[in-house]
């Protein structure tokens, strides 16, 4: 199993904690009690300095720090959440130093009903099937499109403050088709988007057969200047890979 696969594997895992506590109180972290080791990066990313956040969960060991967070009152929510991750990108260029070169780290957007709609993650190890080295920053999103909430919400976005700089976009859905133009409306708010990867499969798990050709034109009348990949599997190396689709 591909590093790729290890991580859905494990977001998978993540949900079905989340599910199994759904029905608890619902009791946020604060400045006081978060037990983090690295307090000058939860002050200046603005972890607890934004008003729609909250911070419903967060874990941390040697080489991994995992935030889950909640965002109120929608746009304005979620454009603070855009705010962090940008900062904490920003922290790192100007720290260097701070964090072990192989931390994890796993930003985690929580719906009300503690579904996962996004994550945010870096590649402390790199990628080499994208040409990525390791870094601390935030470089990869993976946005689950069968969140009916995230779709619907995010495919009007027309607000240029929006903006997340993160060169990676994984997009994942399950389903009898590939996802409709006006889903990917809401990949406008990645300006600095390089590299889109397609995880679709359909409802017995298997890779979704789609027209890869019209899904690109979608995307790239978007972000005209993005690479396009889709998984493929390897029988011979019992993997999944990446292929690039868009010419």
């Amino acid at each position: 199993m591909n590093k790729r696969k290890k991580y859905v594997a494990y977001i998978l895992m993540i949900m079905i904690v989340l599910l199994s506590t759904a029905c608890g109180p619902r009791v946020y972290k604060n400045r006081f009690n978060i037990g983090t080791s690295y307090k000058k990066w939860i002050k200046e990313i603005g972890v607890f300095s934004n008003k729609n956040i909250n911070v419903w969960g967060y874990e941390e060991d040697e080489n991994l720090i995992r935030l889950y967070i909640m965002c109120d009152n929608g746009l304005d929510g979620y454009k603070e959440l855009c705010d962090i991750i940008n900062a904490h990108n920003k922290f790192v260029e100007e720290n260097p130093d701070y964090f072990p070169e192989d931390m994890r780290f796993n930003i985690l957007n929580v719906a009300g009903s503690q579904q996962i709609i996004s994550s945010f993650y870096n590649l402390p190890s790199g990628d080499p099937e994208l040409g990525r080295e390791g870094s601390t920053k935030i470089q990869c999103t993976a946005i689950d499109l069968n969140v009916a909430y995230y779709v619907t919400y995010y495919k009007d976005i027309e607000d240029d403050n929006i903006a997340l700089d993160i060169p990676v976009i994984s997009l994942e859905g399950v389903g009898p088709e590939a996802p409709t133009a006006d889903t990917y409306e809401f990949l406008s708010e990645f300006k600095n988007a390089e590299q889109v990867i397609l995880e679709y499969r359909d409802q017995d798990d298997n890779l979704l057969d789609f027209d890869e050709a019209q899904t690109c034109e979608y995307i790239k009348r978007i972000l005209p200047n993005v690479e396009i990949y889709s998984e493929v599997f390897d029988a011979q190396e019992n993997e999944y890979h990446l292929k690039r689709i868009d010419g």
